[in-house]
């Protein structure tokens, strides 16, 4: 969970192992006999190449038993060149696990990941009931993951990148032009909550947006339950056109975190420039379009969350 340059320049060896931390830090698996009070029924299925260690139905037999699956994907520690790879997937064997076991089971899968770039998960994504990012979390990661996966943190975080879906997508970014066909696994600023926030009333203070004078955009955001929750609100544009260069796909403009109580309700403004909107041209022009711009609130959890602006600049002035 350490990643590279953790005890070693490439983390610890096979052979080091967890031994090498002298019982310092928390694996997933303490995480949750924490938490829970009771060692759960653990095996290992594959190891980190995607080799079975234990037979699958020997897996499956006791999985049956079980209220709810999790398992545990990922990658080996990794630096600088010895971390280069050819081929953005996880070992099939790791694959076949989560497909296996969801199919012969019927029983909730819940995958971690813990790597620490994205790797295709390709029939994962349909398999797990749920899919939590754990990213490289140190030697101490084991306990918040547990927390997280039992509710005790409402997990608040959103995508810092856009997580492809194929190896074609591994440098496509939120920096899209428009006319992109933008279609990631998850786009960047995605994510979940265990709580049921929902948005409304997008309203902008003008109309028109020029240089020097700011607008707001207000949204409202309601917090349905079951659990207290911190959320994003992000405020993204999408300029109509512009001329001799497309506009961005989407572009991030603002953001803000809020904490909402159960059932509690609020408001949240977010301001926007039209010097925000400013992009260099082919001759190195710094140049703001007078163009119409939709500004438009989180677009990933509910699409109507937008309202539109008139762009205007005097050349004049500027």
């Amino acid at each position: 969970m350490g990643g590279g340059w953790n005890v070693h320049w490439q983390g610890p060896s096979d052979i080091e192992g967890d031994a090498v931390y002298q019982d310092f830090g928390d694996t997933v698996l303490q995480g949750v006999q924490r938490i829970t009070g009771v060692r759960p029924d653990y095996y290992k299925g594959v190891d980190i190449d995607g080799v079975v260690r234990t037979s699958i139905g020997a897996i499956i037999e006791a999985a049956k038993e079980a209220d709810k699956i999790v398992i545990g994907l990922g990658e080996k520690t990794y630096a600088e060149v010895d971390g280069n790879i050819d081929n953005l997937a996880l070992p099939d064997g790791q694959i076949n696990l989560v497909h296996t076991l969801a199919k012969a089971t019927g029983k909730p899968v819940v995958v971690v990941l813990i790597e620490g770039r994205p790797r295709i998960l390709g029939p994962v994504v349909h398999s797990a009931s749920a899919i939590l990012q754990a990213y490289l979390p140190g030697a101490y990661g084991g306990l918040p993951i547990a927390e997280t996966l039992y509710g005790l943190v409402n997990p608040s975080g959103r995508l810092p990148y856009s997580y492809p879906a194929s190896e074609s997508q591994a440098s496509t970014t939120i920096w899209q032009p428009s006319f992109s066909d933008y279609n990631p696994q998850w786009a960047f600023g995605f994510g979940l909550g265990y709580s049921n926030v929902t948005y409304s009333n997008v309203t902008l203070s003008s109309n028109v947006l020029s240089p020097g004078a700011p607008i707001t955009a207000t949204v409202y955001l309601t917090n349905k339950g079951p659990r207290a929750q911190k959320e994003t609100v992000m405020l993204f544009t999408n300029q109509q056109y512009r001329f001799n260069l497309a506009p961005d796909h989407l572009r991030l403009r603002n953001f803000a975190k809020v904490d909402l109580a159960v059932c509690e309700t609020k408001r949240v403004s977010l301001e926007l420039k039209a010097e925000d909107l400013a992009f260099w041209t082919a001759d190195l022009q710094h140049r703001i379009e007078p163009a119409p711009v939709n500004v438009i609130i989180n677009p990933y959890s509910q699409a109507d969350l937008f309202a539109t602006v008139q762009v205007l600049v005097d050349y004049k002035r500027v």
